[in-house]
Parts: C-alpha cells; sequence; structure tokens
C-alpha cells in the first residue's frame, strides 16, 4: 500500500467502516488478539554490549526508564572526544533502532547516553492512564535523564530521530550552556505537522479492541514499508524493527498518538546552538521538503546532509552515512 492509500483507508469514514467489520469479525471468532506486549527481540543477541549496560533508573517520581550508558570502548581507532551524545529515540519506539547509528558514533569516540521512553521497550510498563502519556510527561522525562546524565558545559551533543527532535529542540533551548549542538534525523516542520497531524494519528482513534487485534497488527505491517522504508530496505533489518515494536501495549500505543505534541515555533527560536538536519530523500512519513521548512525557522540556519537510498528509518538504513556526518558535525562544533 502506498502512503497516501493508507491515509485514505484510515479516513474518518473508513475507520468507522472497519470497526462495523471488525464487530462482525470479532463476533465470529475471526480476529483474535495479537501477541502485542509481548518482548519478542533479543538484543542481547545483536548488541550485547547496549544490553548488558542498561539499567533501570527512575529519573522523576514514578517515571522509570531503561537507560544506556557507554564510553567509547577501549580498544575503538578514534580518540576519546570528551563529548556526550544524548540519543533520543521517535514516537512509540524504542533504543534498540537507535542501537547501530549509537554503536558506530561510540566508535567515533563519543559518549553515549540513550534510553527506552516511558513504558517504551524494556522500561517499565506504565499505568493505564492517558494522563501519563503527555508529550509533556515525556520532555520533562528527558529533561530529567539530560541534567542527571550530562558532561559539562558545551560537551554535550542531543540527536533526535523523529520525535526525539522534539525532546532534543526543548532541552537545547533550555539548557543552553551545556548543549553544544542539536541534530535532528527525520524530522519535520511545525506547519507540515500540524495540516498532517490527523492522518498520522488517525488509525489510533479506533477501538482498542479493534488495534489489538491481529489483523489490525499484520494491516499495519503491510503498509510500514511504503511509509517508513526506501524501497531495497533490507528484510533482516526491517524483521527486527517490527520485533522490536511488538513489546508496546496498544494503550500504550494509543494514549501517546492520540496526545501527540510536536515541535512549535517558539521553541525552535530558542535553539541558537548549531543545528544539523539529516534526512532520507525518499521518506513519506517526514517529507524531505517538510524538513526544509524548518531552516528558516531557527536563529541560525542549519546544516542540512540528504542520505540517498534512505526513509525515515534513515538511522537503520544507512547507519554508516548517518553517524559519519554526525561526527563531522560534533568534531567542528566542540
Amino acid at each position: 500500500a502506498s502512503h497516501t492509500a493508507m491515509l485514505r483507508f484510515f479516513s474518518p469514514a473508513a475507520r468507522k467502516g472497519i470497526a462495523g467489520a471488525a464487530a462482525l469479525l470479532v463476533g465470529g471468532g475471526l480476529l483474535p488478539p495479537s501477541d502485542a506486549g509481548k518482548e519478542v527481540y533479543r538484543e542481547e543477541d545483536e548488541f550485547p554490549e547496549f544490553a548488558s549496560a542498561a539499567k533501570e533508573d527512575e529519573v522523576r517520581p514514578g517515571r522509570k526508564l531503561r537507560v544506556i550508558v557507554l564510553d567509547p570502548p577501549p580498544a575503538s581507532a578514534n580518540k576519546p572526544s570528551g563529548i556526550t551524545l544524548f540519543v533520543a529515540h521517535g514516537a512509540t519506539s524504542r533504543a534498540a533502532m537507535l542501537y547501530p547509528l549509537a554503536q558506530r558514533l561510540r566508535e567515533k569516540g563519543h559518549r553515549i547516553v540513550t534510553f527506552d521512553g516511558f513504558s517504551s521497550g524494556r522500561s517499565p510498563p506504565g499505568p493505564n492512564d492517558l494522563a501519563a502519556y503527555t508529550s509533556e510527561e515525556y520532555r520533562k522525562d528527558f529533561q530529567a535523564l539530560f541534567a542527571k546524565y550530562a558532561a559539562g558545559a558545551g560537551r554535550n551533543v542531543l540527536v533526535g530521530h523523529s520525535y526525539g527532535s522534539v525532546l532534543s529542540v526543548d532541552v537545547a533551548g533550555e539548557q543552553k550552556d551545556k548543549v553544544a549542538g542539536v541534530v535532528l534525523i527525520s524530522s519535520t516542520s511545525p506547519a507540515a505537522f500540524r495540516a498532517r497531524a490527523d492522518e498520522v494519528t488517525g488509525v489510533f482513534k479506533l477501538p482498542l479492541w479493534i488495534l489489538e487485534s491481529r489483523a489490525m497488527k499484520m494491516l499495519v505491517t503491510a503498509g510500514a514499508p511504503a511509509l517508513f522504508w526506501h524501497p531495497g530496505y533490507d528484510k533482516k533489518v526491517f524483521d527486527d524493527n517490527i520485533k522490536m515494536l511488538n513489546c508496546h501495549s496498544m494503550f500504550y500505543n494509543k494514549a501517546f498518538w492520540l496526545q501527540l505534541g510536536w515541535l512549535d515555533e517558539e521553541m525552535l527560536k530558542r535553539v541558537n546552538q548549531p543545528v544539523l538536519l539529516v534526512h532520507g530523500r525518499g521518506d513519506k512519513l517526514t517529507p524531505l521538503s517538510d524538513a526544509q521548512d524548518l531552516v528558516p525557522l531557527f536563529p541560525t540556519k542549519p546544516k542540512m546532509h540528504i542520505i540517498d537510498f534512505a526513509a525515515h528509518m534513515v538511522v537503520a538504513e544507512q547507519p554508516e552515512e548517518t553517524a559519519a556526518v554526525i561526527h563531522d558535525f560534533v568534531s567542528a562544533i566542540c
């Protein structure tokens, strides 16, 4: 399914049709629940150093996150930079999706701080309470995480993928003395988000029992390549990424997406540090043109790097090039 077709499919009228059809299927026993909420991806096998370094940390009262802090490997060919990179994942994602990028940045001599957001990945499950999943709560979590693990003044760079760009911009605007620069990957402008918000979040207006069905999981999995990945994507990498997201409860997904907040113009005006925008040329979820609209919204013109043969998941599709351009940016500003 193409991106456009998927958006039409989840229009308000289509959602009503899905709900009606699903009611019949459930009544006939033909729409069993999926296995959502179960961990089926083994980080220990793919990235053992990250898995073994992970620890549970209550960064704020009642907000426990799984945090990974790794210094550069002793055998690295690169001299330790003394720079800490905070690597923030996207909406209802998890740190493991950024491990390919984070590992390469670590090998280039940087200290890495990454994490599973509240109720994400292997962080403890959160409550069935909508108030726990607002964007404001997630921003406060990242502020607390940064305050605890940041290096000295001017020795921190924030790297945010997709929704992680919201967290990164928020902290950069508040911590001007400590944050040396910001990298936004697969981000989009406030105006573009406002224009497409219902298209992006619309499916989560369906009842929870439909979202939890096996048929819905199959539908979303089938539509994911066109939205997030470049044609010719590595099937193993894609399959691993699908497995990574299986651990999330559908209540968490629904609660987060229906309350999703994005960047606004005032947040961007507060960022006076150097900014690097990295974008996959084939991104259909947050198209390149929308990312380019971010450029004039910062006080200082950002640098922009476009990566070919990559889409929204550029961090998994082209981690070598992504890491190289981030490393060059960090070396130039620190």
